[in-house]
């Protein structure tokens, strides 16, 4: 984490997390909300890249705030899937 490479492609994807048991719902589907964890996790990881982590953002007084997520589901995620 932390480096972009000077010819990164675009759209820019380095997130990689397994789903957890933890993100089903009762018929083992990932939960709604889960996927907005996994976004914003994967955002936290890209502001890494871009060398605006949370130190950063917390010594400068800098900060980031989510207005709006739209959310299309047009795959299902499950148990140990890597979206």
């Amino acid at each position: 984490m932390g480096e972009i490479d000077e010819g990164w492609a675009a759209p820019y994807s380095s997130y990689r997390s397994e789903v957890p048991a933890s993100w089903l719902d009762y018929n083992g589907h990932m939960h709604d909300a889960s996927y907005l964890i996994a976004l914003s996790d994967a955002n936290e990881e890209l502001f890494d890249a871009l060398d605006l982590s949370v130190d950063y953002r917390k010594e400068s007084g800098a900060s980031f705030y989510t207005v709006e997520y739209p959310v299309r589901y047009l795959a299902e995620c499950s148990l140990g899937d890597v979206p």
